[in-house]
């Protein structure tokens, strides 16, 4: 009799395989992402009223510090990082519909969804979800629950629903699993995991990867990350080769290359601050429980504060 339970907690590597294909179709396909700051947005505002500095054009820089805000709120609730980078999925995508005109062209507009989208984000893939009532109290004083839940209405028509996009951790994880047990040990796997979380969260704030395929991205931090732990040169050409056949990409292709070359600084960084690889033993749950555990107790911290004074 096969055992079902071991299957799915012990996937062979054609079911790995198969499910990083099957991501990598999606990232392509009802997930991808465009250049939405390229799209049209000289439309004036709607409304008269709306303050002048509320319809200045939403860039690059918005994005990032929303980006920002919302590490500092999954750390303030201790949520994972990963969920911030589906909501700027959401984000995203929701900004290349023709409903995503208006958020566009508004930054207060622009603040609301991602607000909206991280609350969503929360509700479907984090064990515990905030009532719209306490997560309005992180935004602007006019902001009321109502207008999050009117939000919400809006991305999942825009977005047909499509409210699992694969993410560059998950990538991470599958390929990682993927590598056979010989040529790398697993106290090297897991500090290539943590360097690698590293970048991808760097990647997920800045508007230069937003086009990337997430699958690329988590590529680029691996190898990133190996080369920085001193992988032997045969060791680092085998895992390269053979993860790239597993995403079927052009590990040499020169968009490859400059992914891989922009997010390397971080890496580096990161090595240099830790002086040694990060603790072995501290798992993605462990992180979590060490970050609720120290929620920022003043005000000046809390997520609302850092949504003034960083946003406007």
């Amino acid at each position: 009799m096969v055992d079902n339970n071991h299957c799915m907690n012990n996937p062979t590597m054609e079911q790995r395989l198969e499910v990083i294909a099957s991501m990598r179709a999606q990232e392509t396909g009802v997930y991808a992402r465009c250049d939405w700051l390229a799209l049209e947005n000289s439309e004036p505002p709607q409304s008269p009223h709306t303050p002048q500095h509320a319809t200045c054009d939403v860039n690059s820089d918005c994005r990032e510090k929303m980006v920002v805000w919302c590490n500092n709120v999954v750390d303030f609730c201790g949520y994972s990082r990963e969920t911030v980078e589906i909501a700027a999925s959401y984000v995203d995508r929701y900004l290349a519909t023709p409903a995503g005109t208006r958020p566009r062209r508004n930054r207060m507009d622009f603040q609301l969804l991602f607000m909206t989208f991280l609350y969503t984000a929360i509700k479907i893939h984090e064990e515990t979800a905030l009532d719209t009532s306490v997560f309005a109290g992180f935004g602007p004083e006019m902001m009321k629950p109502e207008d999050i839940e009117e939000m919400e209405l809006k991305l999942l028509h825009a977005l047909k629903w499509h409210v699992n996009p694969p993410t560059t951790m998950g990538f991470v994880r599958l390929l990682l699993e993927a590598v056979p047990e010989d040529v790398i040990d697993a106290e090297t796997l897991h500090d290539v995991h943590e360097l690698s979380r590293v970048q991808t969260e760097f990647a997920c704030s800045n508007y230069h990867f937003v086009t990337v395929p997430p699958s690329i991205v988590a590529y680029c931090a691996i190898m990133n990350s190996l080369d920085n732990l001193r992988l032997s040169a045969k060791k680092l050409g085998y895992v390269g080769y053979f993860l790239s056949l597993v995403l079927k990409i052009d590990c040499n292709s020169d968009h490859v290359i400059d992914v891989q070359s922009f997010l390397y600084p971080f890496v580096t960084l990161q090595m240099i601050d830790r002086h040694a690889p990060c603790d072995r033993k501290e798992s993605s749950r462990s992180i979590r429980k060490r970050r609720r555990r120290r929620r920022r107790k003043s005000l000046e911290d809390s997520p609302k504060s850092i949504l003034y004074s960083s946003f406007f």
